[in-house]
């Protein structure tokens, strides 16, 4: 499983380890220090983040797509948690049923409020769960409810974001954070004098050009995460 980390964490976990280095290194200046270093910054990376899922096009009219759409998420949010889904049928013309109404409402509400179909399964299941109920929130009627998104959608607003917006941790780039913690380890250790002590231990773990190599191989990597999320998303694969 992909592990995935917010970019805050990442930059205050490095940036305060360099600050420990370079409040003990007294004889070099921050600016010294740093140049000695490889520079970098967490845009370089060109990191993937696990995309938010989809929501309603607020300019669009709610209409029969919409509710196949919120079939499809719900139907990869059962076999994500549970192991087997309810047997809707995409085709189905859900216009013509007695639950047009209903259906189209709750969507309606959900576009006007931009929460996404994925965000508000979620919410419910939730819901489900804090009753103590756990074999699943429901089916596609009572999920997505009209009465339900009159009373719930407010709370799912206030209490919930969009899944999603993580960094996506890859083996590259898992590597580079593990040898990058160690070389701030070992400049804390030796509370570096010089700038050619910093550059000595910065080469114990990344020799020659090891560095360029690894942050070619984070991005090469980012790229297929990105490819394999849209290619899930298409294909509505739950990835939350």
């Amino acid at each position: 499983m992909i592990e995935t980390k917010s970019r805050a964490d990442l930059f205050n976990f490095f940036n305060e380890n360099n600050k420990r280095v370079v409040d003990k290194a007294t004889n070099l200046s921050r600016a010294e220090f740093y140049s000695s270093q490889p520079q970098y910054s967490f845009k370089d990376l060109n990191l993937c983040k696990k995309p938010i899922p989809p929501k309603i096009d607020i300019n669009e009219i709610i209409d029969n797509k919409h509710v196949a759409m919120s079939v499809d998420w719900l139907r990869a949010f059962y076999l994500h948690k549970y192991g087997s889904a309810p047997r809707y049928r995409r085709s189905a013309n859900y216009r013509k049923t007695k639950y047009w109404e209903n259906l189209s409402g709750c969507l309606f509400l959900l576009q006007q409020a931009k929460v996404s179909p994925v965000r508000w399964i979620l919410w419910v299941d939730q819901l489900a769960e804090n009753r103590g109920q756990y074999g699943g929130p429901g089916g596609l009627y009572r999920i997505f409810s009209h009465k339900l998104a009159l009373s719930q959608l407010d709370s799912c607003r206030r209490n919930t974001a969009e899944p999603g917006g993580q960094i996506v941790a890859t083996p590259a780039y898992k590597e580079w954070c593990e040898l990058k913690k160690q070389m701030d380890a070992a400049l804390m250790r030796a509370y570096p004098q010089s700038q050619q002590e910093v550059r000595d231990i910065v080469k114990r773990y990344f020799p020659g050009n090891r560095w360029d190599i690894m942050v070619s191989k984070i991005k090469a990597e980012a790229d297929m995460a990105r490819e394999q999320f849209a290619a899930d998303i298409a294909a509505h694969k739950w990835i939350w």
